[in-house]
């Protein structure tokens, strides 16, 4: 139709080279987010928000909290991490002071 009425023929070309730069850039995009969901890749703004969360809900026990992992599965999170507490505490005493 655009070439029709314009009466430019090179018209068609310059379509179908936008067109095919199109799908390029998207099947580029699909295949990218699949292969960084197979391979585990971080989600670096993810993680920065868990970090925000932890140091906003920090309790004056934790010594250190290390190997943080959060993995998606679909729409829910797993997060995976070892928190260091004081020697002295058993783990009751540590779990308890956890939930609080």
């Amino acid at each position: 139709m655009l070439i029709y009425y314009t009466n430019l023929i090179w018209m068609d070309s310059a379509v179908a080279i936008l067109f095919a730069a199109i799908i390029i850039y998207t099947g580029y995009k699909i295949l990218r987010s699949s292969i960084a969901g197979i391979m585990d890749e971080a989600d670096l703004d993810l993680l920065k928000k868990m970090v925000e969360i932890l140091n906003k809900n920090r309790r004056e026990n934790w010594i250190d909290l290390h190997n943080l992992r959060v993995i998606k599965y679909g729409g829910q999170l797993h997060v995976d991490c070892h928190l260091t507490v004081p020697w002295y505490l058993n783990v009751r005493e540590a779990t308890k002071k956890w939930m609080n």
